[in-house]
């Protein structure tokens, strides 16, 4: 009897265990997913489900991005998760809504890609889904993500076609999303038209330099060496020091090639001023000819003025090789002028304005400055969120010597001025993520240009 009892009372006790649900750790969250046998969208309590939704809103939440949405949330505010049809994309969109003068408006989106285990954000200015880099210390929750986030798998099973005359076909041929700029197809329903405009600039803040203002003078110009342009229709981007508004903290966006939005244009670089007693940023910009960027002497043909790499003649970018450093092994429409260089002493100082640098800008600047301009382009966004996810980068940490100081590109693929069948302007390469920084390419069939330790150093004829 006592043997029965016992047998009894440890059936009972692995009932319980094994009752025990998921701790939901935002109950006010809701998650749905699509029921395959009607098509439609329904809520899911599932222990699995409860997991996923606890780890999707830990991941989105304790980025750089999400910690600032999460301090500028009003208080009445919640979050939807929705799975997206997987016939498009293998995924779930979190949206984050608050209520405002009585209307629900969606303050950010993410979006989780269960094939790549990557995270992305809906950037509405770009009005396009940018990448968002992961610091280590959130792995985890990125790890649970791809853990639970397969609990309504739909790979084998007939999905039905949610177009009004569409045939029932399998998930497992889903095509991966393309989340370039040049493909707004596919993409989860966002909704953006009601997100509140002064609560998405504020979000930015970290990641696409618009509004930046800090108390104290960003770091000196750090020396680096600038790498060979890799591919013909590349543009030289001079890094710079950006400032993290949830770290208070500034950090060095390495100088890079670049693919511009178009043939004609130059990239004006940004730079920092001191104005009425706080550093500001001005953001650079595309434009037909270069503008204003506060004297700074980026070095590698922008030294102050102007700028002096290159120039565009009739549809083609021609390189100055006294100046920038060109892989002549692959780029062979180059020109030498060396009587652009200025053997100077270079100041390193990193802003204009009292304390700093005194340049003031001249007719052909303020004249630029009414021009048409074009923002950076989503891979110039991106290189700046790998940036802000890298701790190697920020002066606290790196005392002004940043782990990377320059990179060869990003992952864009320019205009092709030779006619030898590359890719259009800004369009991402199949086999590489955006804004992963790649190694630097010694190639020794490069030319090399006095070396300028990116224009902080004399340089020599």
């Amino acid at each position: 009897m006592k043997k029965l009892a016992l047998i009894l009372f440890s059936l009972f006790i692995f009932s319980v265990s094994h009752a025990q649900h998921v701790v939901d750790t935002y109950p006010s969250a809701q998650i749905f997913a699509i029921d395959y046998q009607t098509g439609q969208e329904v809520q899911v309590n599932s222990d699995e489900a409860i997991a996923f939704k606890n780890a999707f809103i830990d991941l989105a939440s304790t980025t750089a991005r999400g910690r600032r949405i999460m301090q500028m949330a009003p208080p009445r505010s919640y979050a939807v998760i929705k799975q997206i049809d997987p016939r498009n994309m293998n995924g779930y969109q979190l949206t984050l809504q608050a209520m405002n003068f009585n209307r629900i408006r969606t303050i950010a989106s993410f979006y989780y890609n269960i094939d790549q285990n990557a995270l992305f954000y809906f950037d509405q200015r770009m009005a396009n889904w940018m990448p968002v880099a992961i610091a280590g210390d959130n792995m985890a929750n990125l790890n649970n993500c791809a853990t639970y986030a397969r609990f309504n798998n739909a790979i084998g099973m007939q999905v039905p076609d949610l177009s009004a005359n569409g045939n029932a076909q399998s998930a497992s041929n889903a095509p991966v999303p393309d989340l370039s700029a040049n493909n707004n197809t596919n993409q989860p329903n966002t909704d953006q038209s009601n997100l509140a405009s002064d609560v998405s600039n504020a979000l930015d803040q970290d990641q696409a330099d618009d509004e930046l203002t800090s108390e104290t003078a960003p770091p000196e110009m750090p020396d680096y060496d600038q790498p060979p342009c890799p591919t013909d229709g590349y543009l030289w981007q001079p890094g710079y020091w950006s400032w993290s508004v949830s770290a208070r903290d500034y950090y060095w966006i390495p100088g890079v090639w670049v693919a511009p939005p178009r043939p004609g244009v130059l990239w004006t670089p940004g730079y920092w001023g001191f104005i009425g007693g706080v550093y500001r940023f001005h953001h650079g910009y595309w434009g037909e000819t270069v503008g204003f960027y506060g004297g700074v002497h980026y070095g590698y043909g922008y030294f102050g003025v102007g700028f002096v790499g290159g120039e565009w003649h009739s549809g083609a970018f021609r390189y100055n090789t006294a100046v920038v450093h060109v892989n002549t092994t692959v780029v062979r429409n180059v020109y030498v002028n060396k009587t652009v260089i200025n053997n100077t002493a270079v100041n390193r100082t990193s802003f204009n304005g009292q304390g700093g640098i005194t340049a003031k800008p001249n007719a052909a600047e303020n004249a630029a400055m009414h021009q048409q301009h074009f923002r950076a382009t989503p891979d110039q966004v991106a290189h700046q969120q790998a940036a802000v996810g890298n701790r190697g980068q920020f002066a606290s940490f790196n005392k002004g010597a940043p782990a990377t100081t320059s990179q060869e590109h990003i992952t864009a693929t320019p205009h092709n001025n030779s006619g030898n069948g590359q890719r259009g302007f800004g369009q991402r390469t199949a086999n590489n993520a955006p804004g992963v920084i790649q190694p630097r390419n010694n190639n020794k069939g490069g030319n090399k240009p006095a070396k300028q330790r990116g224009g902080n150093k004399k340089v020599k004829n």
